[in-house]
């Protein structure tokens, strides 16, 4: 690790003495309010994301891999959720060791936690918010366990949702999610199933009514098409022969 300079030195211990100060006052450091910090910050972590790091890591007499895991929680919390995971990012090259390893770890907090977790119509919501899901598939690949887990989580979702409309056919959105929810859950299915099209009969030793791979429902715009493009034909070479329209 290069040697940090006198400036970088300063701003942290600046930072911390101020940090430090708000304490006396009663000010709480808690996780939560670091995470609420980095997406703050989120457009400038590039370069001060590592000094206000350091500076929490000596106001709470933290340890850095404790702190960053428990941070990396809390900023997957769905209050967090951003378009642009700077934070996600961030927090993934900061990580000394395995980051994969903490990000399985992060996920499966929420898989507990939300696994019991339906609406009175039988809907089950994906645990984070769907931008997470792609930015795990592209950071991590096809192989990685926590892509796995994530195809399994929005598998389980996009059955719920089917088992719902095949219930009351008379409707295109069955009750109990909102149409925003019903569009990001089918189209991020849309991107992983055909990745994992020939792991579905043993997730759950079923028959699925729709058709694999799904088409992309009709009012997807041509940003998030051309997404789909990008992510699955430059990133996945050997799935050219996947349908997207």
């Amino acid at each position: 690790m290069a040697e940090e300079s006198e400036d970088a030195i300063e701003y942290v211990e600046i930072i911390s003495k101020r940090l430090t100060e708000l304490l006396d006052l009663g000010f709480q450091l808690s996780y939560s309010v670091i995470g609420s910090i980095l997406y703050l910050f989120e457009d400038r972590l590039e370069g001060i994301g590592e000094t206000l790091v350091k500076s929490f890591i000596n106001v709470k007499q933290d340890s850095r891999d404790n702190l960053l895991n428990r941070c990396l929680i809390e900023t997957l919390r769905p209050k967090h959720s951003s378009n642009k995971p700077q934070v996600w990012n961030f927090l993934y090259k900061a990580m000394t060791n395995n980051p994969e390893v903490a990000f399985t770890k992060a996920f499966e907090y929420y898989l507990r936690k939300n696994e019991k977790l339906t609406t009175e119509y039988g809907i089950i919501k994906l645990s984070l918010p769907s931008n997470f899901y792609n930015w795990i598939l592209i950071k991590f690949g096809l192989d990685a366990r926590i892509t796995r887990l994530c195809f399994e989580d929005i598998l389980k979702a996009r059955v719920s949702i089917d088992k719902a409309i095949t219930a009351n056919a008379n409707t295109d959105i069955p009750n109990g999610i909102s149409q925003y929810d019903f569009h990001t859950t089918c189209n991020i299915f849309k991107i992983y199933s055909p990745l994992f099209r020939y792991y579905l009969p043993d997730l759950f030793n079923m028959k699925i009514s729709f058709d694999m791979p799904m088409q992309i429902i009709e009012d997807t715009d041509d940003i998030f098409r051309n997404y789909l493009h990008e992510l699955i034909y430059q990133n996945f070479p050997n799935s050219e022969n996947v349908n997207l329209n």
